[in-house]
């Protein structure tokens, strides 16, 4: 029952910022005695038992991931509201670099980040209704989006350390170059920071 205890946590682990996750813990854990003793006396072993219950978790699960849905105008609204702050705030931060004379082309990718977000913004539709949130997918795009950042600052590293090896960087501008890169970590931050906007938005 304890592999079974921490496959359910497995399961309701990414909801745990969102849902009050004790609640399903319970739902999910009742009965399991029952259901255990039932597969017994149809002769299963205690490995298949195990297969059976968690194919019944699964299904369950899915159920709970349908009830994850959020009013659609907030969602949109409060959504794009928070992708813009946090673009605003890595570009305010970029701005002592750019006037100690760091290169402008990261600032401007931050500039036209926040232009596609208010853009979008603007365009978003706006009807009322409720949407689904798929949590399991949003948390395998913050992973990629960190994966992508994490590449993006290792070559951007390297970069900056050849160049300041070889004299073209004075140490001045090579901790300038360096320190851009790390600002932009608030791109990645913001889609991880995300559930706390699911979290305001969600019809239970």
């Amino acid at each position: 029952m304890n592999e079974i205890e921490r496959y359910i946590d497995h399961l309701l682990r990414p909801y745990q910022n969102i849902i009050d996750v004790s609640e399903k813990k319970k739902q999910l854990m009742d009965g399991l005695d029952r259901q255990t003793e039932m597969f017994r006396e149809q002769g299963y072993d205690h490995d298949e038992i195990d297969g059976l219950i968690k194919h019944s978790l699964h299904r369950l699960w899915h159920q709970i991931e349908k009830e994850i849905s959020v009013d659609k105008v907030s969602f949109v609204k409060k959504s794009r509201l928070h992708f813009i702050a946090y673009l605003i705030a890595a570009l305010i931060l970029m701005i002592p670099g750019l006037l100690a004379g760091g290169k402008i082309w990261i600032p401007l990718i931050v500039l036209g980040l926040i232009f596609i977000s208010f853009l979008s913004y603007l365009m978003a539709d706006r009807n009322s209704g409720l949407i689904h949130i798929n949590i399991y997918l949003l948390n395998h795009r913050k992973r990629e989006l960190l994966a992508v950042w994490i590449v993006f600052l290792f070559i951007n590293s390297v970069v900056c350390i050849t160049e300041y090896q070889e004299g073209a960087l004075s140490l001045v501008q090579y901790i300038i170059d360096l320190y851009f890169p790390l600002v932009t970590l608030l791109i990645p931050l913001s889609l991880y920071k995300l559930d706390r906007v699911i979290k305001k938005c969600i019809k239970y």
